[in-house]
């Protein structure tokens, strides 16, 4: 307060930014809100982390940082689940914004020991395995294959996301990971299965979770009266 007993026009304005800050993070919580809840999407987010996890402890290719592109994969899909159009005109725009943080993966850091700079460089790597791959020829570089995992983590995370949260259905999730986590599994050590166990009790918290919703919201239908615990 001033002498004069007026507010502080400093202090007011600082109090008005922050409530209108406030307010609109609510108003964008409430916006992209899935339909079974924000502790749904923790436990996908959990689940598809538990194979990205797997993948990084097997160290197919040095310095990748997969975790990282599955979150922003996840991210992507929560964003672009409640746009109200068809399929085939978000899943471009997806593949599209994975293109550009795979791009910038690559030129941020040192993958697989080998250091891209730009986007036509890894354009040029690529199209060097491919014509190697086409003639038969040997291609001993390891920027394709950490392409090509990038490409599955992004892909995974996306569409195991946005399917999920735009229809609804759970189990594309089990199918992505699973089939990601198994094929991983059999290249590590017997004492890695602990992922397996922890994808399995993901996975379980995940159906339970949005089976308690959905049978509530059910109820909440109907008007049937029920227990709040």
């Amino acid at each position: 307060m001033t002498v004069n007993g007026l507010a502080d026009p400093s202090a007011v304005r600082e109090r008005l930014n922050t409530e209108i800050l406030l307010d609109g993070s609510i108003a964008l919580a409430k916006f992209f809100r899935p339909s079974d809840g924000w502790l749904a999407f923790l436990f996908l987010a959990m689940n598809l982390w538990v194979v990205i996890f797997s993948v990084e402890q097997a160290e197919w290719v040095t310095g990748l940082e997969l975790t990282t592109l599955l979150s922003l994969s996840i991210i992507t899909g929560l964003l672009l689940y409640r746009i109200p159009v068809w399929a085939f005109l978000v899943l471009p725009i997806g593949a599209a914004l994975g293109v550009l943080a795979i791009i910038w993966q690559f030129t941020s850091r040192e993958i697989g020991q080998v250091t891209v700079t730009n986007a036509d460089q890894l354009w040029l790597r690529l199209s060097l395995w491919v014509e190697a791959a086409r003639t038969g020829s040997i291609n001993i570089d390891t920027v394709p294959f950490a392409f090509g995992l990038m490409v599955i983590t992004w892909t995974a995370g996306f569409i195991a996301t946005w399917v999920f949260f735009r229809y609804r259905n759970f189990w594309g999730v089990f199918v992505i990971g699973g089939s990601g986590l198994v094929s991983n599994l059999t290249y590590l050590p017997p004492q890695a299965s602990v992922h397996l166990a922890l994808w399995l009790f993901t996975g379980l918290l995940l159906v339970s979770r949005v089976q308690s919703v959905r049978r509530r919201q059910e109820w909440e239908r109907r008007n049937v009266s029920y227990d709040g615990h």
